[in-house]
């Protein structure tokens, strides 16, 4: 992460203006709009799969703005997380679980100009 090539940084200032942006859209109830008439499903399909009371749930967590705020804060803290986890040496016996997802990045007409 502290050597990002140059266009991932700009992704990742992309990424911190649309997390702004959905916290300002979800204080004046424009996400949960968007929300109402189906565009997270629209954008991101395997939503749909999930059950209805499922989906309301994951999708209720969205039109509030501190979803967004912690989403930015995490990204906007990305440099000095890897900066923390470079200087350590060892974890000892820690235990570590490593948890991805592999869909996240999708390919799809709304992200094909994103690397993955």
């Amino acid at each position: 992460m502290l050597k990002m090539p140059l266009m991932l940084r700009g992704l990742k200032l992309f990424f911190l203006s649309g997390f702004a942006m959905s916290i300002l859209g979800s204080i004046l109830g424009i996400v949960r709009i968007l929300g109402t008439i189906g565009i997270f499903e629209l954008l991101k399909k395997e939503l749909r799969q999930f059950p209805p009371k499922t989906r309301q749930q994951v999708k209720r967590s969205f039109y509030h703005y501190r979803h967004w705020l912690t989403m930015w804060r995490e990204l906007w803290n990305l440099d000095r997380s890897s900066y923390q986890v470079s200087q350590v040496k060892s974890l000892g016996n820690i235990p570590l679980v490593s948890i991805k997802a592999s869909t996240f990045f999708k390919r799809s007409i709304w992200n094909f100009y994103m690397p993955i």
